[in-house]
C-alpha cells in the first residue's frame, strides 16, 4: 500500500508540475543574491591565510601566538587579516603599520571590545570602564584625562621624580640583602606597581619588603587577567553563543 501510494504521488501531475520550480529555487536564489541584490560595498581586507567555513583560522593559533603572528607575517606582509570563528582580526606587525593605527588614525581605532567575560551590561560598561564606543562622550572625556594628566610629555617629566624614588628604595631594598639570593620578580613588581599608584591615588598600595603582600597583589592582578584573556566560544561566535559563558 505504501508503495503503490508513492507511485502515485511521484506519477501524479501535480507532482510533475511542482518539481520543477522546487529544483528550481536554490539556482533562483543564487542569481538573485548574486547579481540582483545590491550589497554595501566593503573595503577589501588585508590578506592573511585562507579560513575554514564557520571555524575560520583558529585552528592555525599556536601557544605563543605574538611568534606565531610575526612568522605569518613574513608570509602576508606587515598588515594581515584573520578570521577567528565569525570575527575578524586584523594584526599589523610592523612600525610603520602601527604608527598608522595608532597615532595616524587613533581616533578611528580607539574604540574596545569588551569581552563576554565582563559580567557588566554595556550601560555599566559605559559609565564604569576605559571600554566603550569611541564617539561617546564618556570615551572622549576619559581618553582626554589620560592625554593630558597621564601620557603627555610633561606629565612624563613630572613623574620622573616618583620613578626615581620608587628604582631608589628598590636599590635600597636589594643593597640590605647583600649576599643572600634574591627574587627579582616581586620586587620590581612592587615599585612599578607603586609608580603607578601614586599616579593615581597618591601613596603606595604594596610595601618592598612585604613579600607577601605583593604576593597577593600579584595573585589579584594575575587572576583578573587569566580570566579575562582565557579563550571564550562567545567571542568568537556571538551570534551562536549569545550570552553564555564557555570559557577554556
Amino acid at each position: 500500500m505504501q508503495e503503490s501510494m508513492a507511485e502515485l504521488f511521484l506519477h501524479s501531475p501535480q507532482t510533475r508540475t511542482l518539481l520543477l520550480p522546487l529544483l528550481l529555487l536554490p539556482l533562483l536564489y543564487f542569481i538573485i543574491s548574486k547579481y540582483l541584490i545590491k550589497k554595501p560595498r566593503t573595503p577589501p581586507l588585508p590578506p592573511g591565510p585562507t579560513p575554514f567555513p564557520f571555524l575560520g583560522t583558529i585552528h592555525l593559533l599556536k601557544p605563543l601566538t605574538h611568534v606565531y603572528l610575526a612568522h605569518l607575517s613574513r608570509t602576508y606582509g606587515p598588515l594581515m587579516s584573520l578570521k577567528l570563528g565569525m570575527e575578524t582580526l586584523v594584526v599589523a606587525s610592523s612600525p610603520a603599520a602601527a604608527v598608522e593605527i595608532l597615532k595616524t588614525n587613533d581616533r578611528t581605532f580607539s574604540a574596545r571590545t569588551v569581552p563576554h567575560a565582563v559580567p557588566l551590561t554595556e550601560s555599566e560598561i559605559e559609565r564604569l570602564s576605559f571600554w566603550g564606543d569611541a564617539l561617546s562622550q564618556n570615551w572622549k572625556n576619559v581618553r582626554a584625562i589620560c592625554r593630558a594628566e597621564l601620557f603627555s610629555a610633561k606629565s612624563v617629566e613630572a613623574q620622573r621624580r616618583l620613578w626615581e624614588e620608587k628604582a631608589a628604595a628598590m636599590v635600597g631594598s636589594l643593597r640590605a640583602k647583600e649576599g643572600a639570593a634574591v627574587d627579582m620578580g616581586p620586587v620590581v613588581f612592587a615599585a612599578v606597581v607603586n609608580v603607578f599608584a601614586n599616579i593615581l591615588f597618591s601613596e603606595d598600595i604594596v610595601g618592598v619588603e612585604e613579600e607577601r603582600g605583593c604576593s597577593e597583589v600579584r595573585g589579584f592582578l594575575r587572576g583578573i587577567i587569566e580570566a579575562l584573556s582565557a579563550p571564550n566560544l562567545a567571542d568568537f561566535y556571538p551570534l551562536f553563543v549569545g550570552n553564555l559563558i564557555l570559557m577554556g
